[in-house]
């Protein structure tokens, strides 16, 4: 199922979120099992619980693996749909057709951190 390199650098990433994020063990377990299911995580909180700390981590680990690729992006509320999906293609709309350029954008993406 899983390399044998794979499981080490997420056991290294258990411990190493147990050590960083003191009380967040829940978390950090949530947030593998979201991993081998393939499944979303909402992570909720006030700023500086170490929610980006965490989900950093585990893209790193992600990336290194090349397991896909990772999009990452801080939303504030003058966040466009084009930095999220990408932009619209000129050349498309000139042709009356409505198409998006969604390389290295998070449709593309295998993992996203928003």
């Amino acid at each position: 199922m899983f390399s044998r390199d794979l499981r080490l650098k997420l056991e290294a990433f258990e411990s190493y979120a147990r050590r960083t994020l003191c009380g967040r063990e829940k978390e950090v377990r949530l947030l593998l099992l979201a991993l081998f299911s393939q499944q979303h995580v909402l992570l909720l909180g006030p700023a500086g619980i170490g929610k980006s700390l965490l989900a950093s981590s585990m893209l790193s680990i992600l990336s290194e693996e090349g397991k896909g690729s990772t999009f990452r992006r801080q939303l504030n509320r003058f966040t466009t749909p084009e930095e999220l999906f990408g932009p619209l293609s000129v050349r498309e709309l000139q042709r009356d057709s409505y198409v998006r350029l969604t390389d290295k954008y998070m449709p593309s993406a295998t993992v996203a951190f928003l």
